[in-house]
């Protein structure tokens, strides 16, 4: 079989993705404000810093300064998924296709849509809405539409994965050894090639549903029905913290607010050569190994 370059997908854990892990690892202080402009809330006019330096929080329609108080508590966990429809580009005018690489430094996917998208007059109930994050208010056409761009993912092992990887890129688990506490030196072998050796990684599997419906409703109203928008190809994997806002529906404040995701930051950025979901019946489960940096077994 000839060697091949192609891969069906890439992966990376982004700038700030890194930068929200080794701010948990150290406990260390950290500037919300610092980090805000570079997150999906401020893209979409969902968090922003006014004149006066507070934080500002818009849910629905309506605007709330935030107080101190108010800001994140907690260290941004990794929670929400995002998707888009351009992850990948064709070679030829036939059927090949390669993934995009997507670069550490992205801070969103290359083209989002959202999960759900209806009507003001037909918002989502609370029990729909508890599944979703990041609403906002959009005018399309001459309609106004509520879009939710964010979706909550599940964690199915509950744990920390360790694997071993070879070079030829078989997976294992790695057990610990308690051995290792008394660790033997090893000498420089000068015929050690580093792409020779067995890796460790360490991994947090998330994974999150898409289903036929929720992307034929999104194609439905953004691209008039036009299924060949309806391929997802790109995911976004979101650190952020859950927050009880005040907000609306529809014009009518919601007792109590709602659970909005606030300071989220994309994570990680996975693209492929994308998933046909024009069938109203299809259901997709997009995977994030969210992993550590590897390290080498000598």
């Amino acid at each position: 079989m000839a060697d091949s370059v192609f891969k069906a997908s890439y992966s990376v854990t982004t700038l700030l993705g890194a930068i929200n892990q080794f701010h948990a690892l150290g406990d260390l202080d950290f500037s919300y404000l610092d980090y805000l402009p570079y997150t999906l809330n401020t893209k979409h006019s969902k968090q922003t810093v006014n004149s006066s330096g507070r934080m500002v929080t818009r849910a629905g329609n309506a605007i709330l300064e935030c107080r101190q108080a108010d800001r994140p508590t907690v260290y941004p966990t990794l929670k929400y998924m995002r998707m888009g429809i351009r992850g990948a580009y064709n070679l030829d005018d036939g059927i090949r296709c390669q993934p995009y690489k997507p670069k550490a430094t992205n801070m969103d996917v290359h083209q989002p849509i959202p999960f759900r998208i209806v009507p003001v007059s037909q918002d989502l109930s609370s029990t729909e809405r508890a599944l979703y994050r990041m609403r906002t208010r959009e005018t399309i056409g001459t309609e106004e539409y509520y879009c939710y761009w964010l979706k909550l993912m599940t964690f199915p092992d509950n744990k920390l994965l360790i694997t071993q990887v070879t070079p030829e890129n078989v997976e294992s688990p790695y057990l610990l050894d308690a051995s290792d506490l008394n660790p033997i030196p090893v000498q420089l072998d000068t015929s050690d090639v580093e792409g020779d050796n067995n890796r460790v990684i360490v991994s947090l599997r998330a994974q999150g549903i898409i289903t036929g419906e929720e992307v034929n409703e999104v194609v439905s109203v953004l691209f008039g029905g036009d299924l060949r928008y309806a391929k997802i190809s790109e995911f976004g994997f979101c650190s952020g913290v859950d927050k009880v806002v005040e907000g609306d529906n529809n014009g009518v404040a919601i007792p109590g607010g709602y659970t909005e995701a606030i300071f989220v930051h994309l994570a990680s950025h996975k693209c492929t050569l994308g998933t046909d979901l024009s069938n109203v019946n299809s259901r997709y489960t997009a995977v994030c190994k969210y992993e550590s940096d590897s390290m080498l077994l000598v």
